[in-house]
């Protein structure tokens, strides 16, 4: 159609040839077309046990714009390119946030496993192992008043509170619903407090990172990104190396770490089962690996603005 290639050579030509524009539409009334713009963004990827082999897969961004033109094909408004720009940026960290929260919902019992995560939820392990002592079945306000800290106490048993792990009382705080059947579904303590954990990392992941400021899941969050989300592109577990992983992780995220650190955070993954290691390569756990997909595709199918293609270069 004329009108998508006269669209097509302003957009290319006024916004770069990253951006194309999307099947023009008519407007009977005011006898205008309108063309959407939008953007096949690149990502080359990598596996690491294949020599020369890269995959480019794209995200397609839409509605990132639009270009109206009269009946004889002349420009009447156009979408700002700084604008187009800006909204690609904020497409691109919206399906950055959504990648990670697949990585982590479908990830969470794997994290809970790590040691660093008791560490840094001590105080809801602590609440948990109370109510797993024999006939323990209130932990009064008195009790959280003498904590060190009562306030942000009692921000953890909010928290608690509105997943169903605990309930509110007159005299303080007993066991709630959900604690009843995941304690009927497990009753090794140290099982039931690893499953309860990773419920609410997935459930609570944000909440725990900005509300209580918990920053020592995020390295380990960030390492399982640099490895899952290529591969949930590529729709395949990718091999990796530890030195790949590392210089992916420092151009993502910017910040400085050793790759003493990044082999150390790996080995615990592995021990936690959330990704495996065959001697030189790192790999996906493949039921993980396919929670991960089956969750992708999910969104995919909800978001119109930001979606995952299978387009192999």
């Amino acid at each position: 159609m004329e009108i998508k290639s006269v669209a097509q050579r302003y957009v290319t030509h006024n916004y770069g040839n990253l951006l194309t524009v999307s099947e023009p539409d008519f407007d009977r009334q005011n006898h205008t077309w309108r063309v959407g713009i939008q953007s096949d963004y690149p990502y080359v990827i990598t596996d690491d046990s294949l020599i020369n082999s890269r995959l480019l897969k794209f995200l397609t961004l839409r509605n990132l714009g639009s270009l109206t033109y009269d009946k004889n094909l002349k420009l009447i408004e156009s979408t700002p390119p700084e604008e187009c720009v800006k909204k690609v940026e904020t497409l691109l960290t919206r399906w950055e946030r959504k990648a990670e929260e697949i990585i982590v919902k479908a990830s969470a019992t794997h994290i809970a496993r790590i040691g660093v995560a008791k560490e840094a939820l001590h105080p809801i392990v602590m609440v948990l192992e109370r109510f797993l002592e024999p006939d323990v079945e209130l932990i009064p306000f008195s009790d959280v008043q003498r904590e060190a800290d009562p306030q942000r106490t009692e921000m953890w048993l909010t928290l608690l509170e509105q997943l169903g792990l605990v309930r509110r009382i007159e005299r303080g705080y007993t066991y709630g619903n959900l604690f009843t059947t995941m304690r009927a579904k497990e009753d090794n303590n140290e099982t039931f407090i690893t499953m309860a954990m990773a419920h609410i990392i997935r459930e609570q992941y944000p909440t725990l990172r900005h509300v209580f400021k918990i920053t020592r899941l995020e390295t380990y969050v960030h390492v399982s990104n640099c490895y899952y989300i290529p591969s949930m592109l590529a729709e395949k577990p990718l091999k990796r190396t530890e030195e790949s992983i590392w210089e992916q992780y420092c151009r993502w995220y910017e910040k400085k770490i050793s790759l003493m650190r990044i082999s150390h955070i790996l080995k615990e993954m592995v021990d936690a089962g959330s990704i495996k290691f065959d001697g030189k390569y790192y790999t996906g756990h493949q039921p993980t690996f396919k929670k991960m997909l089956l969750m992708k595709h999910g969104i995919d199918e909800e978001q119109s603005q930001a979606s995952l293609s299978t387009i192999t270069a």
